[in-house]
């Protein structure tokens, strides 16, 4: 058995734990998703957080972990032959091209 001597005067290794609340900014960079999206998901009541004063938004990894999981469950349930409300509605494949008159 090893063990690992430190030379005198060597600080010792630090740990890094993660933050368990984060801002509308860090949990749009741990979820990938817009600050924007996650306030406004806020707002609607679908994700839990909480107010900081007047602005400032907080929020738990915890919930942002469900929050995603329940958003993957639901999405893996819709049936792919009825279309989405609000995602393809006025949606083109290639706006450059018109239909012209000839």
């Amino acid at each position: 058995m090893t063990h690992s001597r430190r030379a005198v005067g060597e600080a010792p290794s630090q740990l890094v734990i993660a933050p368990a609340w984060v801002t509308a900014e860090g949990a749009a960079a741990y979820t990938s998703l817009r600050p924007e999206f996650i306030k406004a998901a806020f707002r609607r009541g679908e994700l839990p957080g909480y107010r900081h004063g007047h602005r400032t938004l907080r929020f738990k990894l915890a919930d942002l972990d469900a929050w995603m999981s329940a958003a993957e469950v639901a999405a893996s349930r819709a049936r792919p032959d009825v279309p989405v409300p609000g995602i393809l509605a006025g949606f083109r494949t290639n706006p450059s091209r018109r239909s012209r008159p000839s």
